[in-house]
């Protein structure tokens, strides 16, 4: 749905999406006592992705010295992996698994740290650690332009519902 008003001055768009994508290609793994020295891809398995768009404008100066745009926009998304065929759950540190996002992050939790001697002890099974991709974005914009050659533009935006992996913090 996409509308504007007022010689577009403000508008006002709104996106809903859902999306199964199947016969994902997949490596089935074979027992290494057959012979093979590398898993066969498949065509199986199937990932939801679905969420909302949704962003506003509005035009408050529009003049042929100076205009200036204002810009909210906000998006969601669900992705699971709804089906994978007969393929086992795989992967280390991004997981495919039936049930979470594409690629989540697993990891060895932390149990306890001992500050006195420096030793950290985690859980022997990695286990679900957070989303790859975020679930929520949201943004605000604005871009004035002056005598119509000078642009001066800002961004704010936000990124929610997921992790990110730090190789240089840990």
């Amino acid at each position: 749905f996409d509308a504007s008003f007022l010689r577009d001055r403000v508008g006002l768009a709104l996106t809903y999406f859902r999306k199964v994508n199947e016969d994902q290609i997949l490596q089935r793994p074979l027992p290494p006592s057959l012979g093979f020295t590398d898993n066969p891809f498949v065509n199986i398995g199937a990932v939801l992705n679905r969420g909302f768009e949704v962003s506003a404008t509005l035009v408050p100066v529009n003049s042929r010295s100076l205009s200036w745009e204002l810009r909210v926009g906000a998006n969601t998304l669900h992705n699971e992996v709804t089906d994978m065929g007969d393929v086992a759950a795989f992967g280390t540190v991004n997981r495919l698994e039936k049930g979470l996002q594409v690629g989540a992050w697993y990891s060895h939790k932390i149990l306890s740290i001992n500050e006195a001697t420096g030793v950290v002890t985690v859980d022997t099974i990695p286990s679900f650690a957070g989303n790859l991709y975020p679930t929520l974005e949201g943004n605000v914009s604005t871009n004035i332009t002056v005598l119509r050659n000078l642009r001066l533009y800002g961004l704010l935006e936000t990124k929610r519902g997921h992790k990110v992996r730090n190789f240089t913090d840990f």
